[in-house]
């Protein structure tokens, strides 16, 4: 499956951001873009696992949805393309969005009263 290669990318790409995230925390000059690089590597996990499963929800939907006869073969491309395509465009979607949520998540903490590491 398309798994076997979108799982280590992600790895990877999760590893990247936060171990340099880690470094830039360190760094007081540099401190405030490490917290957000944080809430993109933080936050491209549950945007990734929801987006999947949101896609294998529908894949399944569809797989159980009865077509009319002369729409089956229809069907069957649709779930075929969902299967083995769908993971790459919607992993990238779901990192995406979640990643725009976890710089908003921590954007809201940093500028409320109660920041997440404490004004600059």
């Amino acid at each position: 499956m398309l798994y076997f290669f979108i799982l280590p990318v992600y790895l990877v790409f999760f590893a990247i951001i936060f171990i340099i995230s880690i470094v830039l925390i360190f760094r007081p000059s540099l401190k405030r873009y490490g917290i957000y690089g944080l809430g993109v590597s933080i936050g491209s996990i549950p945007g990734f696992i929801i987006a999947n499963t949101l896609l294998w929800l529908g894949t399944l939907c569809l797989l159980y949805v009865h077509f009319p006869d002369w729409l089956q073969s229809l069907q069957k491309f649709l779930i075929a393309g969902l299967a083995f395509l769908g993971p790459i465009p919607m992993s990238v979607i779901g990192i995406i969005a979640g990643s725009i949520i976890g710089v908003y998540i921590v954007h809201r903490r940093r500028n409320s009263s109660k920041g997440l590491a404490g004004k600059d």
